[in-house]
């Protein structure tokens, strides 16, 4: 038998006018009131997101270490961004920069509300971002060639063989050995777990129990807050997140100094 599970954490909303109160279970974590529209949950896809909703609102009360280490790679690409503000020869690789962040942004969203399998097809994106502008800062013309790609046909397979994951990858193994290998590894995990159909990415994302002698096998869309898989998320998300933030300090090597960033990567890199 096949289910899906689109549960989450989620109690049954108690709805008042426009807003929706919740009490998650943890006695230490205030009742969370916040705008609802009106017959929101009323529906399978709006339940949905509700469920999805309440998840990334209560993270913080079931895994509070990793939900602060969340926050903090964030203020850290916050910081390197405010420090670009000030600078008036702006490139191309800021605006890369700015998607980096914003596919981070996206991962976590996914992976706090319980999405871990489709948080790593964001996440590989937010590595992909970061190896394409390093690729453009260490080889001359690099940027102009990808935003050719369009031209004709020549240029369209210029850009495919020379863009590859694999051959970007090398490019960061020569300039840093230490994170070119810490890259590979999380772009595999990535590509394994979710960010392609792989057996990984799917057989994780099952349950299976006995209902009535009966194997019931339950699809989740939604994984539960203290669950392994979005525990892995999370915790892969941070990776990513660090990871794309020690590689675009070799392209902007004097923004992470003077914003305090680059004195920050150890702490944030510690424990994960």
């Amino acid at each position: 038998m096949l289910k899906r599970d689109v549960r989450g954490e989620v109690p049954r909303p108690k709805q008042k006018d426009m807003f929706i109160e919740t009490t998650p279970a943890s006695e230490n974590t205030k009742t969370i009131t916040y705008p609802a529209l009106k017959g929101w949950g009323d529906d399978s896809l709006t339940k949905l997101l509700y469920n999805a909703h309440f998840n990334i609102l209560t993270i913080d009360a079931k895994l509070r270490i990793i939900s602060q280490r969340l926050k903090e790679i964030h203020e850290a690409f916050e910081a390197v961004i405010e420090y670009a503000r000030s600078v008036s020869n702006v490139s191309f690789n800021h605006f890369m920069f700015h998607r980096a962040h914003s596919a981070y942004f996206a991962g976590f969203r996914l992976s706090t509300a319980g999405q871990c399998s489709e948080s790593y097809m964001v996440l590989r994106g937010c590595l992909e971002l970061a190896l394409y502008t390093f690729h453009f800062h260490k080889t001359p013309g690099g940027a102009e060639k990808w935003l050719r790609r369009h031209d004709d046909e020549d240029s369209m397979r210029a850009v495919k063989k020379e863009f590859r994951p694999s051959e970007m990858l090398k490019i960061l193994a020569n300039k840093d050995s230490e994170l070119g290998e810490i890259a590979k590894q999380l772009y595999d995990y990535c590509i394994d777990y979710g960010a392609h159909p792989n057996e990984k990415g799917l057989t994780s994302s099952i349950d299976m129990n006995e209902e009535d002698s009966a194997k019931v096998y339950s699809l989740i869309y939604l994984n539960k807050g203290n669950s392994l898989a979005m525990k892995w998320a999370l915790k892969m998300t941070a990776e990513v997140g660090v990871c794309c933030l020690m590689i675009f300090a070799h392209i902007f090597p004097e923004h992470f100094l003077k914003s305090g960033v680059s004195a920050q990567l150890a702490g944030l890199r510690q424990g994960l």
